[in-house]
């Protein structure tokens, strides 16, 4: 059976959509937890009603205690072998759970990891920066918790931060949701799900949506407030602590430090209004003379390091700038983004592979190669981190 805990707190203008989501999959073999942590509105009472009508439902009350609170409270209460979570205020696919569940009934992984839909609509999704399939507890570690927080060449996580758009052995998730503060509210969600990965030993990830995440006005990029700051030292203490419990720390400790920068950056723009940049890579200039013709190859967080760096330093011109990834990332700082189609018909005098990983820069290479471009206007060097 599948457990579905929604942790509930003054959510009554989207609650009855979100719940009406659940009790209408085509997946019928589970149970619905509605935790209402102390909701001053009228969103304990929609969840009474909904407690009439469907049997599948349990209804939990609780004094206003926090999201974590709320979801150990729903761990507890649940009974089925897995379990997952949907946030108040969205909704999911009629069929997100049937189609979750057929893997995980085949696969029997610790976790089943999908992507999720940034609106109501579908034409903007999020997915976890890996192939699709099944990873064993080997390619756990050497594939996914090596780029788990942040993969350098997407400038963005490995795994998305998120608890509803996975289900979990309850086992698992128990166990590593006990161990966390219930004072931890800004990042919430990857206090649970990145521990869960290093203690997962079979993981499946399929690289489709079903789960709609609606950003409302009183989201944390709206709401931030100057306690933020504080959470977010919180925050890091948690990681900090659990990574070295697990042994970890020499792979996740750079990645946490890029996490959480990306966190301060929106509490920064919510309390200030003021955007952060980065330039944690400093562009090669070493190896390409000034004043010269450059494509940039690759547009993730070290192609735009490199932009920045010759942006500032007027160093040399940016003929155009390509990325296999075009169509996701289309523009960065006004220049969009190309397809390395155009190589052909752009004058330069180098490609500058601007990507963090060795195999990933041969592999641009050989591209190249094959497209006749001369094996000296190809640049790789490994990119130099400047914080």
């Amino acid at each position: 059976m599948l457990s579905v805990i929604v942790p509930v707190y003054n959510a009554e203008r989207h609650l009855k959509k979100c719940i009406n989501s659940i009790t209408c999959q085509t997946y019928s073999d589970m149970e619905i937890i509605l935790v209402d942590d102390g909701s001053t509105d009228a969103s304990g009472e929609i969840c009474d009603e909904f407690l009439k009508v469907d049997s599948r439902i349990k209804v939990i009350h609780i004094e206003n205690s926090g999201a974590i609170t709320a979801r150990k409270k729903g761990v507890e209460s649940a009974g089925g072998e897995v379990v997952t979570f949907v946030d108040s205020d969205d909704w999911i696919e009629p069929d997100m759970y049937e189609s979750l569940m057929t893997v995980y009934i085949q696969y029997k992984p610790d976790i089943v990891s999908s992507g999720f839909y940034t609106g109501e609509m579908k034409d903007k999704s999020i997915e976890d920066n890996f192939e699709e399939g099944f990873y064993c507890t080997n390619q756990i570690k050497e594939i996914i918790i090596p780029k788990m927080m942040f993969n350098g060449y997407a400038n963005t996580w490995g795994i998305t931060a998120a608890l509803w758009n996975k289900i979990f052995k309850k086992e698992l998730l128990k166990r590593i949701i006990e161990e966390v503060d219930n004072e931890i509210s800004l990042g919430d969600d990857a206090s649970v799900v990145y521990p869960a990965v290093i203690q997962a030993n079979s993981m499946y990830i399929i690289r489709r949506s079903w789960y709609h995440y609606i950003q409302n006005e009183d989201s944390m990029c709206h709401s931030c407030t100057f306690e933020e700051f504080a959470e977010v030292s919180l925050l890091k203490a948690e990681f900090e602590r659990r990574f070295k419990e697990y042994n970890v720390w020499d792979t996740m400790q750079l990645q946490l430090e890029r996490y959480i920068r990306g966190v301060m950056s929106i509490v920064v723009r919510g309390v200030y209004g003021i955007e952060l940049t980065n330039t944690p890579y400093l562009f090669p200039f070493e190896l390409i003379p000034a004043k010269c013709k450059v494509i940039l190859y690759g547009a993730g967080i070290v192609g735009k390091s490199y932009w920045d760096c010759l942006r500032t330093q007027k160093y040399a011109e940016v003929a155009a700038w390509v990325d296999g990834k075009h169509n996701k990332i289309e523009y960065y700082g006004g220049v969009r983004i190309e397809s390395p189609t155009i190589l052909a018909e752009v004058e330069f005098d180098f490609v500058v592979i601007a990507v963090f990983d060795q195999k990933l820069a041969e592999e641009i290479e050989e591209h190249l190669l094959e497209q006749k471009i001369p094996k000296k206007k190809i640049v790789w060097t490994t990119p130099e981190y400047i914080g």
